[in-house]
């Protein structure tokens, strides 16, 4: 359902259930739509060299007007080699992408190395449209600065890592 224009009331008008329903049901179903429509997405953990494979790979997208909000989930199998990132359910409008972690912030990720009980985190940075990259939270000139095959640590089968984030899509 599509939102519309919010309507100018004019003094003395008479409230019709259909300017109601327009702009209170309608108008409020296109803002906050039901949770129970929520739509699943199913992103694709990549890397520039190749792609890592999952076990499992789940997410969900919504829609609020013009912001797209989601979540995801993989667990990893096999790492892959490369930084590595995930394609945005849409694409962003007018924000900054770029190299290396220095595009746009949209969100963040945390991840759990099964192996040694580690935990790691950081955020969601815009490389073009519609990719982001994993960036890590370090302030040490020697730490690379986005997600690898062995950045934070050297992913094995089991481990597990999410991401969350939200961006204008209009």
């Amino acid at each position: 359902m599509a939102f519309s224009s919010w309507r100018t009331w004019v003094t003395g008008e008479v409230v019709t259930s259909a300017h109601m329903n327009q702009e209170v049901r309608d108008n409020g179903l296109a803002l906050f739509p039901d949770g129970a429509d929520v739509d699943t997405w199913t992103p694709v953990l990549e890397a520039t060299s190749s792609n890592p494979s999952t076990s499992s790979a789940v997410g969900r997208q919504y829609q609020m007007g013009a912001i797209m909000q989601f979540w995801g989930r993989f667990v990893i199998s096999a790492a892959g080699s490369g930084d590595y990132f995930v394609a945005l359910p849409a694409a962003s409008v007018g924000l900054t992408g770029g190299g290396g972690g220095t595009g746009s912030i949209m969100g963040g990720w945390h991840a759990r190395d099964s192996s040694t009980v580690s935990n790691g985190g950081g955020s969601l940075a815009l490389t073009g449209a519609d990719d982001v990259v994993f960036t890590i939270h370090a302030n040490q000139a020697s730490f690379q600065r986005v997600v690898t095959e062995s950045v934070p640590w050297a992913w094995a089968s089991g481990d597990v890592l999410t991401l969350f984030g939200f961006y204008p899509i209009a």
